[in-house]
């Protein structure tokens, strides 16, 4: 008898478990990136991952490619988005490259700065890719690459991720080419360091 009213209160607590149980939810995932490959100087991949209610961005920069050296982190930053932050990236830059097509150059730039721009949304998967995004050649590459850099500066607030935008942007722009010989810069001390050069 006791086995038999053992056996029931277990059922009878295993079937209430069970019904008690909230279906499982699906979390709306977002992830984000920006792949910058310039020619001569570090790669950035910059990453927004954002799921339900929280969002955050990485910004990694790969160290320059050294011969018989393996390649290493060169600056990592990570930062927390609030809503209003995610909400002007999100229509500035991310709604923004699914209406923009990759673009075609005639003019053949060996040195050039190659930026691909990666949305996945719920298992959808865009891309948008731009050989260079020079001012000269490439205007639409240009504008939607000079107002990703732009709110990242606003993101990051990072002296040594806006030195390395510096230069990203002067990659960009013939006009701003002096930019690179600023010794004292942030960026220029710690790749002294990093490079022993």
């Amino acid at each position: 008898m006791q086995k038999i009213l053992l056996t029931i209160c277990i059922s009878i607590l295993l079937f209430s478990c069970g019904h008690n149980q909230e279906p499982e939810l699906k979390t709306n995932t977002l992830i984000f990136k920006v792949l910058i490959n310039p020619s001569f100087q570090e790669i950035a991949e910059v990453t927004l991952h954002k799921a339900d209610d929280k969002q955050e961005m990485r910004f990694f920069l790969k160290q320059f490619f050294i011969p018989n050296k393996s390649q290493d982190t060169f600056y990592f930053k990570t930062v927390a988005l609030s809503v209003d932050q995610f909400d002007k990236f999100n229509s500035e830059v991310i709604q923004k490259i699914k209406n923009v097509k990759s673009s075609y150059q005639k003019v053949v730039i060996n040195d050039g700065m190659p930026v691909r721009f990666t949305l996945i949304q719920n298992n959808d998967t865009s891309q948008l890719y731009f050989r260079n995004p020079d001012s000269r050649f490439d205007t639409s590459g240009y504008k939607i690459t000079k107002t990703a850099v732009d709110n990242l500066r606003l993101i990051f607030k990072d002296t040594i991720i806006n030195d390395y935008l510096d230069d990203i942007e002067a990659n960009m722009d013939n006009t701003k080419t002096s930019i690179h010989a600023t010794d004292n810069r942030a960026i220029n001390k710690l790749r002294k360091i990093e490079y022993n050069r």
